[in-house]
């Protein structure tokens, strides 16, 4: 559905030159829901924007259904109305002066060939009632608390029937408990549209659970492409490792290859069973990858000896640091357990759930 290729954008002023995303290559099948994530400046927000026609890049090429939409070396640019996509805004950007239905029905004034009066109240009407506006069609945009606005901009981005959805961050006005809400609800509506949904977002949360394929980047570069699954547990990089969730480095060494993607590290504590990617080889330094859930801490015997050095109360779950020879480990413990810093502890690794990456 979109493929972007070889997409470069600098950012020209007087006193300075930023180079804000290069050479960017990637492809979104059609009815996806796939994520550009990284942090602020990654250029997350400016390839969403050049995908959606409201910056021009400075070279490669944009295509959309097969259709190149932007190509500057060809001369082609297709203006954003003629391009069939709906975009939510961080801000939602809604119309204060404006009814829900009249904000909703703002796109359809642009819409060719544009549909008439009675076309223009059912296309209104089946948006609200997709995200759950139905009943407040007439209430003023300025009575809306800030879940009901975003659901105004999505009903906004949906009601011309875009072939491509595209939203810039438009959960971070949200509170906590709205956001998570909020993650699901946009999630099944794309589903129940069949919609192809390109999401900008530096919540790492967001990326991981609403997401069929995410892309990290970082200095206006992808630094990996792969499902939720596979970018958090194997992830290609330290940059994207760290990025997606906290874990611990530890240096090693490739004592024993098992089989393609199995090997075993030796560490400050001992040796791992570790899963690698391929062509990591016996002898080889390597860095350890551990997530925070996969090291058991216990009181009993039969793991590594550590020391809690700090905890944090998180009402379901405790996050810790532990020392363990000397290697600052971050693992989650269950509240009972653990009462304050300075206990001594056991840590245990479960097999095969460190990733190694070549040092």
């Amino acid at each position: 559905m979109i493929r972007i290729e070889a997409l470069d954008k600098t950012f020209r002023s007087r006193r300075r030159t930023l180079h804000v995303v290069d050479k960017v290559d990637l492809e979104i099948p059609e009815g996806s829901f796939f994520t550009l994530v990284g942090p602020s400046g990654s250029g997350k927000t400016t390839t969403l924007r050049v995908v959606a026609g409201l910056e021009r890049h400075d070279s490669g090429r944009i295509s959309l259904g097969g259709r190149v939409v932007s190509d500057p070396a060809a001369g082609v640019f297709v203006p954003t109305s003629e391009r069939g996509v709906g975009m939510v805004f961080q801000s939602y950007a809604i119309w204060p002066h404006m009814n829900v239905a009249e904000n909703t029905a703002y796109p359809l004034r642009y819409l060719r060939p544009r549909p008439d009066r009675e076309q223009a109240r059912r296309m209104v009407a089946e948006a609200l009632e997709l995200v759950g506006l139905g009943a407040l069609a007439q209430v003023p945009a300025t009575a809306l608390s800030g879940g009901q606005q975003q659901r105004v901009a999505l009903a906004r981005a949906l009601v011309a029937r875009p072939k491509l959805l595209l939203l810039d961050e438009p959960l971070s006005n949200l509170d906590a408990q709205l956001r998570e809400r909020m993650r699901t609800e946009i999630r099944d509506i794309q589903r129940s549209v069949g919609i192809t949904a390109l999401y900008v977002t530096h919540d790492r949360g967001e990326a991981l659970s609403m997401s069929t394929e995410l892309a990290v980047m970082n200095n206006g570069r992808i630094d990996m492409v792969g499902t939720p699954r596979a970018v958090y547990e194997c992830p290609r990089t330290l940059f994207a490792a760290e990025f997606l969730g906290q874990c611990s480095i530890i240096p090693g060494r490739v004592e024993t290859v098992h089989e393609p993607g199995v090997v075993t590290a030796a560490v400050a504590f001992g040796a791992i069973v570790c899963r690698a990617r391929a062509g990591i080889a016996v002898g080889q330094a390597v860095s350890l990858v551990l997530r925070p859930e996969d090291m058991v801490l216990s009181g009993a015997p039969g793991g590594a000896p550590g020391r809690i050095e700090t905890v944090s109360y998180l009402g379901d779950r405790l996050e810790c640091v532990v020392s363990v020879a000397g290697c600052m480990l971050r693992a989650l413990a269950h509240p009972g357990l653990i009462e304050a810093a300075g206990e001594a502890v056991t840590v245990a690794i479960l097999p095969r759930r460190a990733w190694v990456l070549p040092a």
